[in-house]
């Protein structure tokens, strides 16, 4: 599965929708395999196995937005965060932003 990582004050102008658009378009990924941040739990609750899950972002700045979206928010429908879910469940997340700051 694909999402995205939301921006640190969410907003309809964050890079994040725009980067799964592209997994589609130009990686050619099926959109059912795309879902929005605030299903993650809900899709993932789903699934028997442990899942692989590839957050896609634009740009790490300082990681406060990464940090955020995985230890800080509670997800649509839950009372945990990614972080939380991810250790109780053995669901696999990999955080693939294309540019990094050295830094």
């Amino acid at each position: 599965m694909y999402s995205y990582i939301p921006g640190e004050d969410p907003n309809p102008s964050d890079s994040g929708p725009i980067f799964t658009r592209k997994l589609k378009s130009e990686l050619d990924i099926n959109e059912s395999q795309i879902i929005f941040y605030d299903e993650i739990i809900n899709h993932l609750s789903a699934k028997k196995e442990a899942t692989p899950v590839i957050l896609v972002d634009d740009f790490v700045g300082t990681g406060m937005q990464c940090k955020k979206a995985w230890n800080d928010n509670y997800l649509k429908g839950s009372s945990e965060t990614l972080s939380s879910y991810c250790i109780k469940k053995g669901h696999v997340f990999i955080y693939a932003p294309l540019i990094m700051n050295k830094l």
